[in-house]
């Protein structure tokens, strides 16, 4: 039994799946790349309705806007760059064993 919930919930939702169906079945598949599929399978179900309207009204429209999720947006490498000042590393360069603390004399406990 697969899980409904979680990150991959989406991929389980029966309305999803419709629309995803409906708007292969109104576009050319070999249009649509793999990037501009993911994106679909995140979308809200509402955005997904309306481009279904519209890839049954002008196909040829609607391929070209998901055509450009990946060419004109550079949605991966987008999506793959850092914004801001790089992190240092989690790890350190170099890596030292721990001194222990120098004994303590019995005089300056007291």
């Amino acid at each position: 039994m697969s899980s409904t919930g979680g990150p991959e919930s989406e991929l389980h939702d029966a309305r999803r799946r419709e629309l995803i169906q409906a708007l292969d079945d109104a576009l050319s598949t070999n249009m649509i790349r793999p990037t501009a599929w993911a994106c679909l399978w995140l979308s809200d179900i509402q955005k997904l309705e309306d481009l279904l309207a519209q890839a049954q009204r002008s196909s040829i429209m609607i391929g070209a806007f998901l055509e450009a999720i990946e060419t004109t947006t550079k949605i991966v490498p987008t999506w793959c760059q850092r914004k801001g000042a790089p992190t240092a590393a989690s790890t350190p360069q170099d890596p030292s064993i721990p001194r222990s603390e120098p004994a303590r004399d019995q005089a300056s406990l007291s």
